[in-house]
């Protein structure tokens, strides 16, 4: 079991699990609600201090604070009980494993693609699988030299990550860098699960990508924009008058 990174951020709280590279930021009520239960305070009695000091009616007080509770045991950052806000980790204890690149020789034989920065090979022990996402993808030699940046004179050309497809179409193991991704049957199955496998190691969306609540928006010279603020705030409307000026809406409320 793995503890808690947090720090203070602002006002508010910045919570991240070691290894991880994902991220939970909490504004500043959430952040004091946090704490406060952090240090033992059960639901009940932090609907009662909001009561105390805010003066809310309990059932409005008990219904906000059983909902922040609801939204962190859904980003997985409270035990099953939801008692203490204690160890956590972010998705399920059967999601894949998509390692970090580390840039090897591929296998004899593998194809290689370009997906995002990075250079995936694709080796299959059937051939009629590999012919298949040869005319699916544009696969080129692994061996040879890569098109997008080439080796040191005398280097062979090196992979970032290497998905290999076991056995055959009809039993077949897919594995990134060794590790386990998916089995089955099937040709089809077998495409569906590589080129799935291919897509999450583009994105990484653990690596690349954050959840926001705010809005995102592009200026007219190019630069990002992100609006971040509690709900209520005044965020689409300002997102709204920006948009009317020349900037591009890329999302309002949530952004990613």
């Amino acid at each position: 079991m793995m503890s808690i990174i947090s720090t203070a951020l602002g006002h508010g709280r910045l919570l991240a699990r070691p290894g991880d590279r994902r991220l939970c930021l909490l504004d500043a009520s959430a952040s004091a609600l946090w704490d406060l239960h952090a240090v033992g305070l059960s639901p009940e009695r932090l609907a009662g201090l909001l009561v105390e000091r805010f003066a809310l009616p309990s059932e409005l007080a008990h219904d906000q604070v059983m909902t922040l509770v609801a939204d962190w045991q859904s980003a997985g950052l409270l035990d099953v009980g939801g008692e203490t806000p204690i160890d956590w980790r972010l998705g399920t204890t059967d999601a894949p494993f998509w390692p970090a690149p580390r840039p090897r020789l591929p296998e004899h034989g593998a194809r290689a693609l370009w997906l995002a920065d990075r250079r995936v090979g694709v080796w299959c022990e059937e051939a009629a699988i590999q012919r298949h996402l040869g005319w699916m993808l544009a696969l080129e030699h692994a061996s040879e030299p890569s098109s997008e940046s080439e080796p040191e004179q005398g280097e062979q050309s090196r992979v970032d990550h290497e998905l290999s497809l076991h056995g055959t179409a009809a039993d077949w193991r897919l594995a990134c860098d060794g590790q386990t991704l998916d089995c089955g049957r099937g040709l089809d199955a077998a495409l569906v699960a590589t080129i799935t496998a291919l897509a999450n190691l583009g994105c990484r969306p653990a690596e690349r990508l954050m959840v926001l609540h705010g809005a995102g928006l592009v200026a007219p010279d190019g630069q990002g924009l992100l609006l971040i603020a509690p709900g209520g705030s005044g965020k689409t409307t300002l997102a709204a008058a920006l948009n009317a000026a020349g900037f591009a809406l890329l999302s309002d409320d949530w952004y990613r």
